[in-house]
């Protein structure tokens, strides 16, 4: 490592690394993979005063040849979901930090080869982008109209940015959280989180939830949705909390249908796990995803039906 010792030679050694982290993402390279400041690495000494000039020089080449970065958007990845707040915050994220994960609905090439990223949150009428005038401000500034239509949720200026400043902790540090805690839903438990982890009304009409008593054929639900009550009451503290989970696969008529079924409550203990054997014959058994086999299913006599009482 270099000896840095007044305030000039920090200066001059923070902007050496900065130019170098660039010429490594236009190489395509991992900056974090790299020590910066390592001597082997710059095959120089701090002191050559002809590092910085031979750098400055290579950096505005590549920036002279090198395409700028080019963003893809696969929106049929959401299924059907229009973007939220959270979708622009993982986007944003992914380009800015080297620990985030990628959103499966984006493709980026160069890999992390953005260097900086300016947000814009313009404030105003659906009617001024919409607008057929021309040369109104937006245009000026974005371009030509390409808009992506959005939530609702977008427009709510507090949870936009509660998404965009609540950056997620990488894998690695979840993992050390998790080993650091040896029950790790005791917390939770403990606390009453029930209102938070639900959805609201609005959002379940955004991410087209199957209401009873509704026409649900829109959403690609034929089946009606039966209800188990007249009346639901709003949520408690003593409620009673269920996480379930399904495994599906594909059937000959085209359709998902379950194959196994799991309930834990809120004390995660088990109150079912069961495979289930569809009715119709199965085609695809979605191995890789739901971990279910054919063998798995060879005696199983139970249906959907048993599991729905």
């Amino acid at each position: 490592m270099f000896k840095v010792s007044s305030n000039k030679e920090r200066k001059k050694l923070k902007k050496l690394k900065k130019d170098i982290n660039e010429v490594l993402l236009l190489s395509g390279d991992d900056p974090t993979a790299v020590d910066l400041t390592s001597a082997t690495f710059l095959g120089h000494s701090f002191d050559d005063k002809d590092i910085s000039l031979k750098l400055y020089k290579k950096l505005r080449t590549m920036r002279r040849l090198k395409d700028p970065p080019k963003i893809n958007f696969s929106l049929n990845r959401l299924n059907g979901i229009r973007l939220g707040s959270q979708n622009i915050a993982d986007l944003v994220h992914y380009v800015s930090f080297h620990n985030v994960e990628k959103p499966l609905w984006i493709s980026l090439r160069p890999n992390r080869g953005i260097l900086q990223a300016v947000i814009f949150r313009v404030v105003c009428d659906l009617e001024m982008v919409e607008s057929n005038k021309k040369e109104t401000y937006i245009d000026q500034f974005f371009g030509s109209k390409s808009f992506i239509r959005m939530q609702t949720e977008v427009w709510n200026s507090m949870e936009f940015w509660t998404s965009m400043l609540n950056v997620p902790l990488s894998k690695f540090e979840r993992l050390k959280r998790i080993i650091s805690h040896a029950h790790i839903l005791e917390n939770h438990i403990k606390s009453n989180m029930k209102g938070a982890l639900l959805v609201t009304m609005r959002q379940m009409v955004d991410f087209c939830y199957p209401f009873p008593k509704m026409n649900n054929v829109s959403v690609g639900i034929m089946t009606p949705i039966i209800p188990t009550k007249e009346k639901y009451g709003t949520i408690k503290v003593d409620s009673p909390f269920f996480a379930v989970d399904c495994e599906m696969c594909t059937t000959e008529i085209g359709e998902s249908e379950l194959t196994r079924i799991s309930i834990v409550n809120e004390c995660y203990e088990v109150l079912l796990d069961t495979l289930v054997k569809p009715r119709n014959r199965i085609v695809d058994y979605v191995t890789k995803y739901s971990g279910i086999t054919e063998k798995m299913l060879e005696n199983v006599n139970v249906r959907v039906e048993d599991v729905q009482v």
